[in-house]
């Protein structure tokens, strides 16, 4: 579940949904399943309030690596580094 901070201006958010757009194409074939994109609209404690919250899952972790060094996707990750100033992951496993 990744908790997305957007550099300060337009142009970066359009950026990352430009990246979000192409990997959502892709990221299936790896056993991802979107559940819902969430907008804060609130937040207590230490972390700061993110611009938005992602929440998916993988059918396994082999998948999530897979994925992750997929080759078309590799190509993708630099407009996160552009456009993104934090990226938490949160990564579990069901327990149900």
């Amino acid at each position: 579940m990744p908790t997305v901070y957007f550099k300060e201006g337009e142009r970066y958010k359009q950026q990352f949904a430009e990246y979000h757009d192409e990997a959502c194409t892709i990221i299936p074939e790896f056993g991802t399943h979107f559940e819902r994109f969430l907008e804060p609209v609130d937040s207590q404690g230490d972390l700061p309030q993110p611009n938005e919250i992602h929440r998916f899952y993988f059918d396994s972790r082999e998948g999530m690596q897979a994925m992750v060094s997929d080759e078309r996707m590799q190509k993708l990750f630099p407009k996160i580094d552009e456009s993104l100033d934090n990226l938490i992951f949160m990564i579990g496993e069901a327990i149900q």
